[in-house]
């Protein structure tokens, strides 16, 4: 298993369960994830891994909820700040709200960054980016959002 697929087995195991004495190990997941994987990966790959768990949000039980939204906190701290939009409409699916963020984007396989604009939506949708450099997919999702203006910031470095 790579480090992205064991963190994110790992969140959604704790997820189910509910068990608030189980944050630490989520923690220790996120810091496993977060040391292991390359500096330019980082961010977008915890993006990636909060994006699938916020698809499961509506099928969870109250007490998985609430340890979601605290694994929500430790991503948020990991990255910096805010960047879930996602959690007031979880809580209330089928409304829009004009919340748009930019959220950046690493290919993991060459280094080519991009920003695209993650905008809400009152329905679920997917879709799929790939590199523009090595056609590798960049980011897939599935949410009550959708990733626009994609855009590369800085070319792969050679």
């Amino acid at each position: 298993m790579t480090h992205i697929e064991t963190c994110l087995d790992t969140l959604r195991h704790l997820i189910t369960a509910g068990d608030p004495n189980g944050i630490s190990l989520a923690e220790k997941a996120i810091e496993e994830y977060w040391a292991a994987t390359p500096q330019r990966a980082r961010k977008s790959g915890l993006l990636y891994i909060q994006q699938i768990l916020h698809d499961r949000r509506n099928t969870l039980s109250r007490e998985s909820r609430d340890f979601a939204d605290t694994v929500d906190a430790c991503f948020e701290r990991k990255l910096g700040g805010p960047v879930s939009l996602l959690r007031e409409e979880a809580r209330r699916p089928g409304q829009l709200t004009s919340i748009r963020e930019t959220v950046r984007f690493t290919c993991a396989s060459c280094g080519t960054q991009y920003e695209a604009t993650r905008e809400q939506r009152p329905v679920q949708l997917s879709g799929r980016f790939d590199c523009e450099e090595c056609g590798r997919p960049l980011c897939i999702w599935t949410g009550y959002y959708e990733l626009v203006e994609w855009h590369a910031v800085r070319p792969r470095q050679t």
